[in-house]
């Protein structure tokens, strides 16, 4: 997928599916959802991307992980 692509439901989707493989603990599913919502906050300080899609979503998936 190329990363003008990438949406909300796209990162929120991945995050699901992280959780419900139930192969990676809380703090490695919880570090993928910082290291995607870094690389966008970047792109976006950097004026390469105009909105972050991990920014809106990110509470409440934080609560849907450690609820693991």
């Amino acid at each position: 997928m190329q990363i003008h692509a990438v949406k909300s439901k796209d990162i929120d989707a991945h995050i699901k599916g992280l959780i419900n493989e139930g192969k990676l603990s809380y703090s490695s599913i919880e570090k993928v959802l910082d290291v995607l919502n870094a690389a966008f906050a970047w792109a976006k300080m950097m004026e390469k991307w105009d909105t972050n899609p991990v920014e809106k979503i990110k509470p409440s998936l934080v609560k849907k992980i450690s609820k693991m």
